[in-house]
């Protein structure tokens, strides 16, 4: 565990980029957890990270599941199912002896431990606050058929885009924009939210995440080149490569500040899975591919 531990930022800088005070600040908090001198009695850790859209808050959350515990460890709850009072049973369950998303994917969980995940934690209905609390701060949940489970051994990380944009607006003709600036926007717009100022408290660490500057753009436009000529490479039988060109064009089609590296993923996909399609079709059996 100490030599993992010792490997974990590295790791995670691999894929994560422009956010490394985010990724020493959260892997500082779990180092501590995973050696156990955090409160037995809490969940292993709590965190809302937020910050502009597009910049890795997601990612994150499943670069460290996957690292720590396994991608299945991972129970992900994207709140925008859940905007509806009506809704709130399908999360934890009812009198019939439904146990809901969260107590089923407990249940099911066949490791120690993992991480719940509330996705875009601002779509969801505020009855969730109020269940929320009581795993911040007791690590249990009650759902259907009174049915509690233990969550001590669970990281638990809400996602959120709240006041992105405000900080679109604040940012607009800047350069920069300072971490302590997008922060204070952040938790004003959490206070104008009715997120009451005892459910932000019981979190260990609020986590501001920077915009995506142009050039961990590029960084992050030939990472998602290289992962994709690697894969579909192997499943199409090719020999993949790519020119500096286009990393230029995916920058310009998969990057907007106010809108972050979100749509890099899917345009890089995009253009390597055509050419290799029309290369197959084209009855071209050579097994090199290079990209433009």
């Amino acid at each position: 565990m100490i030599e993992k531990l010792n490997e974990m930022r590295d790791f995670i800088k691999l894929y994560i980029k422009g956010q490394d005070p985010v990724i020493d600040l959260v892997c500082k908090r779990i180092e501590e957890a995973e050696l156990g001198l955090t409160d037995p009695s809490r969940p292993k850790g709590s965190f809302i990270f937020l910050g502009p859209t597009g910049v890795g808050k997601t990612e994150l959350c499943k670069l460290i599941s996957t690292y720590l515990f396994g991608p299945k460890q991972l129970i992900r709850l994207d709140m925008s199912e859940y905007m509806l009072e009506k809704n709130v049973n399908n999360l934890i369950g009812d009198d019939t002896g439904y146990l809901g998303r969260l107590g089923e994917g407990v249940q099911n969980n066949t490791g120690k431990g993992g991480i719940i995940l509330f996705d875009e934690m601002e779509k969801g209905h505020r009855r969730i606050v109020d269940i929320c609390l009581q795993m911040l701060d007791d690590a249990r949940i009650t759902c259907g058929r009174n049915e509690s489970f233990c969550l001590k051994d669970y990281y638990l990380i809400f996602t959120s885009n709240i006041g992105s944009h405000k900080i679109i607006k604040a940012a607009s003709g800047r350069a920069n924009i300072s971490t302590s600036l997008l922060e204070k926007i952040v938790l004003s717009e959490f206070i104008k939210s009715d997120y009451r100022p005892e459910f932000l408290a019981r979190f260990d660490k609020l986590v501001m995440f920077d915009f995506i500057k142009p050039a961990v753009a590029r960084d992050i436009a030939e990472l998602n080149l290289q992962m994709q000529c690697k894969r579909v490479g192997e499943q199409a039988k090719l020999d993949i490569s790519y020119s500096p060109n286009l990393i230029n064009t995916c920058l310009m089609n998969g990057y907007k500040r106010e809108l972050g590296v979100r749509p890099m993923r899917n345009y890089v996909e995009g253009v390597i899975q055509r050419a290799v399609a029309e290369k197959i079709l084209s009855g071209n059996d050579d097994s090199h591919l290079i990209l433009n």
